[in-house]
């Protein structure tokens, strides 16, 4: 069925006995007489029976949203929160970026916890991202949550997400790709694109193998639960006990690459593998890189992985010390070209992980804060100490005029955080201590010769000469 296809009368009867048993098997309170009741003539398509259904358990929205990443998505989940009936129920909600609005992430507190989850394909635009829906499962089974949201699609300009029990996700995820329209999503890979891949798919190269013996397998053993408690911060416990058994095997889990989320994203093919040398790494990617499609999903889910290394939680009291544990900086090098050995690999002409600027978001500015000061509690392995050059271009004219916006809205003379980060930086101790003090100090001046060579606009001039009086 292609986008903006309405159902055939056999499709559509099909499509009303498949729900009502669905309704009948876990409770779901379809309301059949509401069909009598709508207006007519009516849409005939899935998104619209499922709104008109289940009316008390769906949110329904245009594909065009209509406004800014940073406003429409926190509406969005507050919709499709209410639409799970108080099982899910957030607060707080925000939402920021550190890739230009790439992506996003939405933070709240959710059962007196601060919890988040990130949202690929963004772009910066006013078109849902079909990823949401995506994010938002991963998130809620990762909190233990007792449903799951599946969205439906006209073909036109609507979306209807209905949630529904775990237990029924499968089957209404069924029902989805039956009767609801195809979403481009990922390129927008559709099913002849998929099928002519297949046929012209190039051989992967072998996985890579490796024999432990039992004084290494114990000793892995032994080092997994610092792996296990970072993974755990992100992941629910299936995820996890699939990153163990990569872990303690090097054996890569079964992936239809063209239906199906990479089960381990490259990032952490990398750092979870036994042997952690350069020839090891390039051979994964290689292997990685050389999937059609799924490479593309592969390299977008270790770049969300990775941009939570750049949180201050990674302290040793929220969370523990460094999401990688210390390996972030040659992660992030390889990942970027910056090392002889990975120089030679890109993805359609970029780096697997593209260099440019770092935004000075409140996360990266409090982590680097947290960084200067060093006093504990603070994550010693935020990226922002590896990226001086990328976090100076963050800095552009567009983020400055948006910083001074924000404050002329927020009726705020100006933002302490901001202030806060500028005065560390202008006034970072001179005296060298040690090696970590001197990559302070040279993140430090790199920063301020950047600002004073720039014409800055007002008020920000004033406050960076401020930080330096």
């Amino acid at each position: 069925m292609g986008r903006g296809m309405e159902l055939g009368e056999k499709q559509t009867q099909d499509l009303l006995k498949a729900l009502q048993v669905l309704s009948d098997e876990y409770v779901l309170g379809m309301e059949s007489a509401a069909l009598a009741e709508a207006e007519q003539p009516h849409p005939q398509d899935a998104s619209f029976y499922v709104q008109t259904l289940f009316p008390h358990r769906t949110a329904s929205h245009a594909e065009e949203l209509g406004e800014a990443p940073s406003g429409a998505y926190p509406r969005l989940l507050a919709a499709y929160a209410e639409a799970s009936g108080g099982v899910f129920v957030p607060q707080d909600i925000e939402a920021d970026s550190d890739d230009s609005w790439d992506s996003l992430t939405l933070e709240f507190h959710h059962a007196s916890r601060k919890q988040r989850f990130k949202v690929s394909g963004v772009e910066d635009s006013d078109w849902f991202a079909p990823d949401f829906v995506k994010a938002l499962n991963r998130f809620a089974k990762r909190a233990g949550l007792t449903g799951r949201w599946v969205d439906f699609h006209n073909g036109d300009d609507n979306c209807t997400s209905i949630f529904v029990p775990e237990a029924a996700h499968t089957r209404f995820k069924a029902l989805k790709k039956k009767y609801s329209a195809a979403v481009k999503d990922e390129g927008g890979l559709t099913l002849a694109l998929l099928s002519s891949a297949e046929s012209k798919s190039i051989p992967s190269p072998p996985a890579l193998e490796v024999e432990l013996d039992k004084e290494q397998l114990a000793q892995r053993k032994t080092a997994w639960p610092e792996y296990e408690a970072r993974l755990r911060v992100n992941h629910s416990k299936s995820e996890v006990k699939v990153f163990e058994r990569y872990y303690l095997s090097g054996k890569e889990p079964k992936w239809d690459q063209y239906w199906e989320e990479d089960p381990i994203p490259l990032i952490y093919r990398l750092w979870l593998f036994p042997d952690q040398s350069d020839d090891a790494w390039c051979a994964i990617t290689e292997r990685v890189l050389s999937y059609n499609f799924g490479a593309g999903r592969s390299l977008m889910d270790s770049a969300n992985i990775l941009r939570t290394a750049y949180s201050r939680d990674w302290n040793g009291q929220d969370w523990p010390v460094g999401a990688f544990g210390g390996a972030e900086q040659r992660l992030l090098h390889f990942l970027q070209g910056r090392m002889p050995c990975s120089a030679h690999f890109s993805y359609k002409g970029e780096p697997l992980y593209p260099r440019g600027r770092l935004r000075p978001t409140p996360y990266v500015m409090e982590a680097v804060c947290r960084w200067l000061k060093d006093e504990p509690p603070y994550n010693p392995f935020i990226l922002a100490r590896y990226q001086g050059e990328e976090l100076l271009a963050g800095f552009d004219d567009t983020w400055l005029q948006e910083m001074v916006k924000d404050c002329k809205l927020s009726r705020r003379r100006e933002p302490p955080l901001l202030i806060d980060f500028l005065a560390r930086i202008a006034n970072y101790p001179a005296p060298r201590q040690n090696a970590e003090a001197d990559e302070r100090l040279a993140l430090c001046l790199l920063i301020r010769q950047g600002l004073d060579s720039r014409t800055l606009p007002e008020p920000f001039a004033d406050w960076w000469a401020k930080a330096k009086s």
